[in-house]
């Protein structure tokens, strides 16, 4: 449960620093090297923390404002000895 809870805590940071404090750098920084992200647009797919930060430094160009987000769990599930569940991070209209 702790290491749930650590994750959950870690996953609302990551969103906070990208969402609310707009800040690219310090949020790449909560990803792997490794990381993969499917977006919710066509051909929203990035390989690698060097294109995610891409990705979010293009995000927070086109709007620059902070907004807040709901953080949904869909799965927390062991997939890995070190990995756990999938999550979504959305706007809150």
């Amino acid at each position: 449960m702790l290491q749930k809870n650590i994750i959950h805590e870690n996953l609302n940071n990551f969103c906070v620093t990208w969402f609310k404090n707009r800040d690219a750098k310090s949020a790449a920084e909560y990803l792997s090297d490794d990381i993969t992200f499917v977006g919710t647009g066509q051909s929203e797919y990035e390989n690698g923390k060097t294109d995610m930060l891409n990705y979010i430094e293009r995000d927070i160009e086109e709007i620059s404002e902070p907004f807040d987000y709901e953080l949904v769990f869909i799965h927390d599930q062991k997939i890995s000895d070190d990995e756990i569940g999938r999550a979504s991070c959305r706007e809150r209209v």
